[in-house]
């Protein structure tokens, strides 16, 4: 399987609260990956980390293979925050399309 995302060791602190400790994920090219738990949980702070929206304290995040904390475009030249990173509710398209 290519990974079109892996994320090793995540950890992020907020003050003295840990919120993020030692994640490992792979998610495969072309595939739809979801990463669902209880409210409170810190899956945005994990999505939010990964996309590079916030800072890592720890661990590594590759996006084909880039290393998205020394090259947040992955060589495309752009910076962070122009992935293609959508949370359900941002769909691009209503499900089902609309007539």
């Amino acid at each position: 399987m290519t990974s079109a995302i892996t994320a090793t060791g995540l950890h992020r602190s907020l003050g003295a609260k840990v919120v993020l400790y030692g994640i490992d994920l792979e998610a495969g090219a072309g595939t739809t990956f979801s990463l669902l738990g209880p409210a409170g949980a810190d899956g945005t702070t994990a999505v939010q980390t990964i996309s590079t929206l916030v800072h890592a304290d720890g661990g590594e995040v590759r996006a084909a293979g880039h290393d998205v904390a020394r090259d947040p475009g992955g060589g495309t030249g752009r910076d962070r925050g122009h992935r293609s990173v959508l949370r359900s509710r941002q769909s691009a398209r209503p499900w089902p399309p609309r007539r």
